[in-house]
């Protein structure tokens, strides 16, 4: 039986080893990073007039693993017949990308597209890293706060409770709430850390299976809300910068667009095609909707008056990415001193209740 127990139990830590390596694994998928230096390095091969299958094998020198035999197998699947748009899902099946490939495959200048592919990905990683970089302080301020408080509770609270307990004195009810949960801490210190990885999994499943819903609340938080809509706006914009600049036709870059992975801005951008394709002006089109506001249908207005709708994309596209850069410098300099705030309040809070019975004892004598 105790062998059954055993068995069962070990069984139990490897399914939930599994579960938690499956949230966490990439399945092969292939990064944005490697699109990225793929997409550049097949511009510059086409831009020089090299084939196509020629250059997929020089740059499939350039990588190891299970990339190159991912683009050697596309180049298999080329001299064999097959479209590039199917070949090309050996490598990945991110839509924008196979969309964009189909395209450059029909009008016959696979260049172009990846060269607009190429410096999107490039945009993408550029605003990433401004936004990684400025949200260290932030995040290093957190994880002092939780080293700090885990060290306070686990080893500085017991001596301070056995001293306490010694001297047999009544302890304030705020002392009692911190050595309550110091004890908590030590006699469950493994079961809490298991409910914070849980916690971790189970917020990465809902993010992952419910991005609607994420969306939905990030539009709905104070401060949130305009910085998410301008990145979501600033990504349409440049898909549409890169794309029109290709001499790819606006209706058929919308439709490319549509594939981003912003699900409620794809829900516009698909009543922005339709309105088009009944013959409705741009700045009807783009009206009534929550992205896109009155000084982005004005832009808009203006280009397809002028006829340079790519320029104007291209415009669109500097004038929010500055917007984004410059709130999201405002939101992260507003949160190091409210994280600094937070760090100070609890950490003092702590201090305090554990102090407290000593200054009692202070006014007593």
């Amino acid at each position: 039986m105790e062998k059954k127990k055993k068995r069962k139990t070990v069984s139990n830590i490897i399914k939930g080893g599994i579960i938690i390596s499956s949230v966490f694994k990439n399945e092969g998928k292939v990064r944005e990073k490697e699109l990225y230096s793929l997409s550049k390095g097949m511009y510059h091969l086409l831009k020089g007039k090299i084939e196509l299958t020629d250059s997929l094998s020089i740059i499939a020198v350039n990588y190891r693993g299970e990339f190159q035999k991912k683009i050697r197998r596309t180049k298999r699947k080329i001299e064999s017949g097959s479209s590039v748009s199917k070949a090309f899902e050996s490598i990945t099946g991110d839509k924008e990308f196979l969309e964009l490939v189909k395209i450059g495959e029909e009008i016959g200048n696979l260049e172009a597209v990846f060269k607009n592919l190429y410096k999107k990905y490039e945009f993408r990683q550029k605003l990433r890293k401004n936004i990684r970089n400025l949200s260290i302080y932030p995040i290093s301020v957190t994880i002092t706060a939780v080293i700090i408080i885990t060290v306070l509770l686990k080893f500085v609270i017991p001596k301070f409770a056995q001293i306490y307990s010694d001297i047999g004195q009544e302890l304030p009810k705020p002392t009692k709430i911190i050595i309550n949960l110091s004890k908590m801490l030590d006699s469950y210190s493994l079961i809490f850390f298991a409910v914070i990885i849980l916690i971790i999994v189970f917020l990465l499943l809902t993010f992952r299976n419910n991005k609607i819903l994420i969306e939905k609340i990030a539009l709905k938080v104070p401060i949130v809300k305009e910085i998410y809509k301008d990145i979501c706006i600033l990504n349409f914009t440049q898909n549409m910068s890169s794309l029109t600049s290709g001499e790819i036709p606006l209706v058929t870059a919308l439709k490319l667009c549509k594939n981003s992975k912003n699900i409620l801005l794809n829900e516009e951008v698909k009543k922005v095609e339709l309105k088009l394709e009944k013959g409705e002006t741009l700045l009807r089109a783009f009206s009534n909707l929550k992205f896109f506001n009155e000084e982005y249908r004005g832009f808009l207005t203006i280009g397809e008056k002028t006829g340079e709708i790519s320029l104007t994309f291209e415009n669109l596209k500097d004038i929010y990415y500055e917007r984004v850069k410059e709130r999201t410098e405002i939101f992260l300099k507003i949160l190091e001193p409210a994280s600094i705030i937070f760090l100070g309040i609890v950490i003092g809070g702590i201090v305090f209740s554990v102090m407290l019975p000593i200054f009692k004892l202070g006014e007593m004598l």
